[in-house]
């Protein structure tokens, strides 16, 4: 694959994140096998698909949490986890705390700063 084949992959995940991909699915819209999307990205990407995906998800889920207009639950369905102790699961993977944990240090923070 090259680069701007690599770049609209990307893309394409950070703009559907927020809906319920798997690898055969978005192997199926770039019309790859499943097992060649897996090694593009275990190759090309430092990190697997799902690695990826989460991440991109908790960043969204991060800034969210930030902002403070949603609760947890509903963030985590927004950004695309349909299990919410999953996304829990992942959040703390990924940031090192929970998302309560990571909303109520923000808040602190951003009440500091006032």
């Amino acid at each position: 694959m090259h680069y701007s084949g690599a770049k609209s992959l990307l893309n394409y995940i950070k703009n559907h994140h927020h809906e319920p991909l798997s690898l055969t699915e978005v192997a199926k819209q770039f019309h790859f096998s499943p097992s060649y999307l897996s090694s593009y990205f275990s190759t090309h990407n430092k990190e697997g698909f799902n690695e990826y995906l989460n991440r991109i998800r908790i960043e969204e889920a991060s800034k969210l949490l930030i902002q403070g207009a949603a609760s947890i639950s509903q963030i985590s369905a927004m950004v695309g986890y349909s299990d919410h102790s999953y996304f829990c699961k992942v959040f703390k993977k990924v940031q090192g705390m929970s998302p309560s944990q990571f909303k109520r240090k923000h808040t602190t923070v951003k009440r500091w700063k006032r």
